[in-house]
């Protein structure tokens, strides 16, 4: 169950991201795999024709997604198995452009959820290992953001991948590698 709905984010992002870059007449897509302290992370990146760009990115795939309630933490003295957490940003900035490289530098937002996690041994609530999730109301966090990346050009112009690059975000402490694709 957490698969599928791992496969149908990932489409939703794939054509959300689709869509929006030929409705504004794309100039560059890139998407990004990463490592953040929550665990790994998936970003996209759209630059305009302009020299801007923005991003987005986050671990939204190791969320608690529908095994998440929002009630008491302990209400039912289930076993807990810690804590978990999401985090979300998104950025912006000015893209510098040099002769087979580009500096991007901007700035952003974060937004941080934790979790507790539990065990219902009765496997009631949560997935079909009886996992799942309570909101801790106590640790939602926005954190202003500084954005820095670059991306240098690799293979044809007109290839699928035509850049490779890195990021970094500092409030969600994610490192980002990246891929640029003409669609």
């Amino acid at each position: 169950m957490r698969e599928n709905l791992i496969i149908k984010n990932i489409v939703k992002f794939l054509v959300i991201t689709f869509f929006v870059s030929n409705a504004l007449g794309q100039d560059s897509v890139a998407f990004g795999l990463g490592k953040n302290n929550s665990g790994f992370t998936i970003s996209g990146s759209y630059e305009f024709s302009k020299p801007f760009f923005v991003a987005v990115g986050g671990n939204l795939f190791d969320s608690a997604g529908s095994d998440a309630y929002d009630f008491a933490p302990g209400l039912f003295d289930d076993l807990e198995l810690g804590k978990v957490s999401e985090e979300l940003w998104i950025a912006g900035g000015y893209v510098f452009n040099m002769t087979s490289a580009k500096l991007y530098l901007g700035g952003g937002l974060s937004f941080e959820q934790e979790y507790f996690k539990y065990r219902d041994l009765s496997e009631i609530l949560g997935d079909h290992r009886g996992i799942y999730y309570v909101v801790d109301d106590n640790e939602s966090n926005t954190i202003p953001s500084l954005y820095i990346g670059a991306s240098f050009k690799i293979g044809k112009e007109d290839g699928i991948f035509n850049s490779m690059g890195i990021s970094y975000i500092t409030s969600a402490n994610d490192f980002n590698l990246t891929f640029g694709i003409n669609l």
